[in-house]
């Protein structure tokens, strides 16, 4: 039950243009120097333009596909359907491409961040899956969104509600904001210390194979009570298992044997690991990941420090370098073998040195996890605002 100053409305009843699908434009027309043109993999998981990888495109009948400021755009097909983007550019010219169709909002019936804001919600998710389903290519076509049905508060209300909301969204942007800029030092720190040896004596440092400092444990268990099944992600490193990863359905029986990863585990995919797939993992109890992973353990700890290992063997630098020492006939297929992997040499100086480098790069990597965390809680507050604000279950005081 809404409130009774609410009306119940269509998308399309709201909006001046309603469902305008893009421009489509094959690669060989893309032009740094034309208009930005915006594809479905520029908007991000929340419903933001990547600022990285700006592309433009010639286009004909360019006036016909551009987007102003507060459009929304509505991913129409694909694995991310329903994704909707706020444009809030006001400098630039930027065009839309085919698989996105646009609402323009009449803002004398509703304020756009208002209804982008809706599309972070439960209830239109869940409309999302039930419209999105086909025999084949999940999507929604542009009449269909135009008749999804909106609660919709009288103006100065929603104005109300989009001031409180959008407090949170800059508490949020601020913190990722600040995440990226840690991470780019942190890096860039790294590179400096673990592999130019900045303000490093060079005496402390020598030539090193890995498999004197490594060994391929292949520790194998069921899952149990005690024991269960993790995955390797390029994104979280070792991490608990979800449903997007999940694929034991296919698996018959229950006796299937997997790698055990231990603790301070250098833990790599030889498959992906020219993509980044590789993490020291962090989990203190023993878990399972898939056989066809290397769990390496550090032989002499008293020698090697692993979280020096795991800035100089999982940074951006070394992951460009296994790729080219990757194998295998077919590109999909190449892959790096542990002993291949465990023959490489790299200049690495002793334990004091190997220390005082990680305790000055956990400090930085401390005060990421720090903004990740917090941004995850206002993330949740925010969360729980919406469900109150957007149903009319808690009123907002208007001035």
């Amino acid at each position: 039950m809404i409130p009774e100053s609410w009306k119940t409305v269509s998308l399309s009843s709201i909006s001046t243009v309603n469902g305008k699908y893009g421009a489509n434009a094959s690669a060989c027309e893309f032009d740094k120097d034309k208009p930005r043109y915006i594809r479905i993999t520029d908007i991000d998981d929340n419903g933001l333009l990547i600022p990285e990888g700006k592309v433009g495109a010639k286009i004909d009948n360019l006036n016909e596909f551009i987007v102003e400021k507060n459009d929304l755009l509505f991913v129409r097909t694909g694995s991310t359907t329903g994704k909707c983007y706020l444009h809030q550019e006001s400098k630039g010219c930027y065009i839309f491409a085919g698989f996105l169709v646009k609402f323009q909002i009449n803002k004398n019936k509703a304020i756009p961040y208002y209804i982008w804001t809706l599309t972070k919600g439960n209830s239109y998710k869940k409309w999302i899956q039930i419209m999105s389903v086909r025999s084949g290519q999940p999507g929604i076509n542009g009449k269909e969104f135009g008749e999804y049905k909106i609660n919709l508060p009288p103006l100065p209300e929603q104005k109300k509600i989009a001031e409180i909301l959008s407090t949170w969204d800059e508490a949020i942007e601020t913190n990722e904001t600040l995440i990226s800029l840690y991470e780019k030092y942190l890096n860039s720190l790294a590179l400096s210390l673990v592999k130019k040896k900045i303000l490093i004596n060079e005496n402390v440092w020598k030539q090193t194979i890995l498999k004197d400092v490594f060994y391929d444990r292949k520790s194998y268990g069921c899952q149990s009570d005690n024991l269960k099944l993790h995955s390797l992600t390029i994104e979280d490193g070792v991490t608990a298992k979800t449903d997007r990863y999940n694929r034991e359905f296919l698996v018959k029986g229950d006796s299937k044997k997997y790698k055990i990863a231990k603790l301070h585990d250098l833990v790599f995919n030889p498959q992906n690991l020219r993509y980044g797939a590789i993490a020291v993992n962090s989990i203190e109890h023993d878990v399972l990941l898939s056989p066809i992973y290397a769990t390496l353990e550090i032989k002499d700890p008293t020698k090697y420090d692993i979280d020096y290992l795991g800035y100089l063997l999982t940074s951006k630098e070394m992951i460009s370098f296994y790729d080219s020492i990757a194998e295998g006939t077919l590109v999909e297929r190449m892959a790096v073998k542990p002993d291949v992997f465990l023959n490489q040499v790299f200049s690495i100086p002793d334990i004091a040195t190997q220390k005082k480098i990680a305790n000055i790069l956990n400090t930085f990597k401390k005060k990421i996890y720090l903004f990740k965390k917090n941004k995850a809680e206002l993330q949740k507050q925010k969360q729980g605002l919406m469900q109150r604000l957007l149903t009319g279950k808690v009123r907002v005081k208007l001035d």
